[in-house]
């Protein structure tokens, strides 16, 4: 997603290597007098993600402290940096994972949104397991926010593989994954998951997957790798046209 959806029933993104991408609002609450508080989720992806690389707010990188607060935002030239949004923006982000921030409900979420009626707040059971987002909490002001509800997009580093050449880490057990952007394992990795072409990994040759690995890792002059794999897509798109674009 380029720009922020909103709907009931949209597909996941799935993320490989570190990509810029917007996400889909899957709650909105509003608080205080006159509303002044927007209480905003937005799920970036259907899987566990790496990390939150990077914030942005209408084409301003955020700088956030230990509470997720705004403390300066900086323009895409990072030639101006502006303290407009300070007071006004905090995020607190989930990575989808089995850490225990990510198996419960957002807490402040659910102590912020306590006194609203029981079909418009966020309670304990509201954990979005698996799902990748973040908690968004706006106060309104017309001057920092002339246009509206600004545009939110993250750099992520996304989805966690299986590297058959790493003896530490079990083809079968996720926890033991790490992060790459190889392209050679992040496409074993779709041909095996289940948000892709779901296949035994018996008929996957693995001895193949990591000789391409080890090409892909291949430097010119000791920096940067020959090849690398980063960007999204949905699980609406054909199987067969994202193993293409992977490619």
């Amino acid at each position: 997603y380029q720009v922020t959806q909103k709907g009931s029933a949209l597909d996941h993104q799935i993320i490989y290597g570190k990509t810029k991408v917007a996400g889909v609002v899957v709650f909105d609450a509003t608080t205080g007098s006159s509303n002044k508080y927007l209480h905003r989720v937005m799920a970036f992806a259907g899987h566990e993600i790496n990390s939150y690389e990077e914030f942005w707010l209408n084409d301003y990188k955020l700088t956030l402290n230990s509470s997720g607060e705004v403390t300066s935002a900086t323009d895409d030239g990072g030639t101006t940096t502006t303290s407009r949004y300070n007071g006004y923006v905090t995020i607190k982000s989930h990575l989808g994972s089995n850490s225990s921030n990510d198996t419960v409900a957002d807490s402040d979420l659910v102590s912020a949104t306590s006194g609203l009626a029981a079909d418009s707040r966020w309670t304990s059971d509201h954990k979005l397991l698996g799902i990748a987002y973040v908690y968004v909490k706006l106060k309104f002001d017309a001057e920092v926010f002339p246009n509206g509800l600004p545009e939110l997009q993250a750099v992520i580093k996304g989805k966690k593989v299986y590297d058959p050449r790493d003896s530490g880490q079990a083809a079968g057990t996720p926890s033991t994954w790490t992060w790459s952007s190889n392209p050679a394992l992040c496409i074993r990795d779709y041909l095996h998951s289940d948000h892709g072409i779901n296949e035994d990994t018996a008929y996957i040759d693995d001895a193949l997957v990591q000789s391409a690995a080890n090409r892909c890792d291949e430097t010119a002059s000791g920096s940067l790798p020959f090849f690398t794999l980063n960007g999204a897509f949905t699980t609406g798109g054909q199987p067969v046209d994202i193993l293409q674009d992977m490619l």
